[in-house]
């Protein structure tokens, strides 16, 4: 483990204050993005089948051929129904230009043994939508992914441009993927948008398209999506964290359902808070045997949960019931046999 020499050693909760701060300022920076410019009228390219896709990058940095600009707009289009053609055969055409920067930092470890890698990106860009009946529509966007403080060396590893982590700084917001969304929410019919939904969980090569898709999707509040994120979460129950609290405050019932089955599965998320918060938040008689039965497990010293898990259930009984019956779950019980709530 080496630490990135740019930056000074301070006191540790001064360190959290800072990076807290500046994670903040980075996120209020690229709100702002992405921008449109002369936009198309809406639904422009619903009656449109056929698009051709240029990626033009505008630096000479290093490494920045490996930045898949094109191969992701091009599956991102293919999966909202557009066929990728040749130039001459397009309907529409998209051009890609951008401004890509591998940032190749200098690490040193505990040895005092000094090495470089590349572990950030600033990626800025836009996408220029032309069509034959009108003005170009340009979609401005830009991000930025931080390089760790902390780094990893392997041995006899060599610093490659190519390697940098794109498609973290792709997945931002402001940045490339929230410019597609934007691009193609306006443009399209509802239907098509939401087919990009059923994507796979993780894009290929790693880079994760849809955790920014669903993030466009809450932040526009559109909850005719909400049967296709219930679906993602019953195929991924590890996606709970991001999609749990969206059906949550859609108040989409179904996922109060989940959250009453996760309960007595075997296949639980990572972390069970936000279905705990679920219950909360739906505040229903219904999840207090679902929630009895698990204080009943984690109570099992066998059990694989801990104390937290337990602190979590028994909150959530007594926000939804109103009562403080302690730890015991034979006292909730039999309060809810007697008729409680």
């Amino acid at each position: 483990m080496a630490i990135n020499s740019r930056k000074r050693p301070i006191d540790s909760a001064v360190l959290w204050r800072c990076i807290a701060l500046l994670t903040n300022l980075l996120v209020l920076t690229c709100a702002s993005y992405p921008t449109v410019e002369a936009p198309l009228p809406p639904k422009s390219l619903a009656a449109m089948g056929t698009v051709f896709v240029a990626h033009i990058e505008e630096t000479s940095n290093p490494g920045v051929h490996a930045a898949p600009y094109k191969p992701m707009a091009e599956r991102i289009l293919e999966q909202a129904g557009f066929r990728v053609v040749q130039e001459d055969r397009a309907e529409f055409h998209l051009i890609i230009r951008t401004r890509t920067e591998a940032l190749k930092i200098r690490y040193i470890t505990r040895d005092r043994e000094m090495f470089y890698s590349y572990k950030g990106v600033r990626s800025a860009g836009t996408l220029e939508v032309i069509t034959t009946a009108r003005e170009p529509m340009f979609v401005h966007f830009s991000s930025e992914k931080d390089p760790p403080i902390f780094a990893k060396k392997w041995d006899d590893e060599e610093p490659d441009p190519a390697l940098a982590p794109y498609g973290d700084a792709f997945e931002l917001p402001g940045g490339f993927y929230d410019a597609m969304n934007a691009l193609l929410l306006e443009q399209i019919s509802q239907d098509r948008f939401l087919r990009m939904v059923n994507l796979p969980f993780k894009d290929f090569n790693g880079l994760d398209y849809k955790g920014s898709l669903i993030r466009s999707l809450h932040e526009r509040g559109i909850t005719a999506a909400s049967p296709q994120l219930m679906r993602l979460l019953s195929d991924n129950e590890f996606s709970c964290g991001t999609i749990c609290p969206i059906l949550t405050e859609w108040k989409y019932e179904p996922v109060l359902d989940y959250a009453i089955a996760i309960l007595g599965s075997e296949k639980k998320p990572y972390d069970l808070e936000p279905v705990f918060e679920t219950h909360v938040q739906f505040r229903q008689r219904r999840s207090i045997p679902s929630l009895i039965a698990f204080l009943r497990t984690v109570s099992n010293p066998k059990s694989d949960r801990d104390s937290k898990h337990r602190k979590l259930a028994l909150r959530a009984l007594r926000e939804i019931s109103g009562q403080d019956l302690g730890e015991e779950p034979s006292a909730w019980a039999e309060w809810f046999k007697a008729g409680g709530f």
